[in-house]
């Protein structure tokens, strides 16, 4: 009987030594080429990637969710998903989601306003924007003078195709994005020939940052996805990931201190 007693202590024991698995990290994820895109039946893309390596560093499966940029927010707002990555952080953002320590890249991608060519519109300043109807991704921020504008006309829509097809059948003058995000969605070649960059553009360092839900059990783990990040930062891992898009963009730099 006592060495029945010993045998089922030895492997209580044993079971609380072992590293406890984390629950299936669920990744809110907006396709933006060409940090998260989906090829055939696979998400790819350095967001992406980084999901995997950040759930790997708590022991976490990871399970990606597409949604629309404002829907994913949302999801992750209330604990539907548990972490979103590409987050431009504000003080408002603060209140309704956990960042983590410091950003994971500093992106330096211009956004253009993309016009028709065969309107022949120009946008040569921000002045030019004030009696237009321009194209925006609802719940996504751009830069501080376009976002607190109240007195341009903005439509916001929930899709870049969308932005794109709005422009070609005439319903929004122009809409605001960065090149690498709008080129992969327009196949048809008279569609690339037509949508063109105005000359006035915003091409300045945003930092971006992975937000958690404040309402999961992601949560618990703030500290220690920061640890990480530093470490990922400081051994390079997250530079591995990205830098073969770096290497093809000159724009793009890797946050690394």
């Amino acid at each position: 009987m006592l060495s029945n007693h010993l045998f089922l202590l030895l492997c209580l024991v044993c079971a609380l030594a072992l590293p406890v698995k984390a629950e299936t990290v669920k990744v809110a994820v907006y396709l933006e080429p060409p940090f998260a895109e989906i090829k055939g039946d696979t998400f790819v893309g350095d967001n992406v990637e980084l999901a995997k390596l950040f759930a790997d560093g708590i022991g976490a499966d990871v399970r990606f969710l597409q949604c629309p940029f404002a829907r994913c927010m949302s999801m992750v707002k209330s604990g539907q998903a548990d972490m979103i990555f590409g987050i431009k952080r504000t003080a408002a953002r603060e209140k309704d989601y956990a960042f983590l320590s410091q950003a994971y890249r500093i992106q330096h991608y211009p956004l253009h306003f993309y016009t028709l060519k065969s309107r022949q519109l120009d946008i040569n300043n921000y002045r030019d924007l004030q009696d237009l109807t321009i194209g925006v991704l609802r719940g996504g921020l751009y830069y501080d003078q376009f976002d607190q504008d109240k007195s341009l006309n903005k439509i916001a829509v929930t899709s870049r195709t969308q932005l794109i097809d709005m422009l070609l059948k005439g319903r929004i003058d122009t809409f605001l994005e960065r090149e690498e995000s709008v080129i992969p969605l327009i196949s048809d070649l008279d569609q690339q020939a037509n949508i063109t960059p105005a000359k006035y553009n915003y091409d300045q360092l945003v930092e971006v940052h992975v937000a958690l839900s404040k309402r999961s059990f992601i949560y618990q783990y703030k500290d220690l996805l920061s640890s990480n990040l530093n470490n990922y930062l400081a051994n390079g891992d997250i530079e591995k990931i990205i830098s073969h898009h770096v290497a093809g963009n000159h724009n793009a730099t890797i946050l690394a201190r």
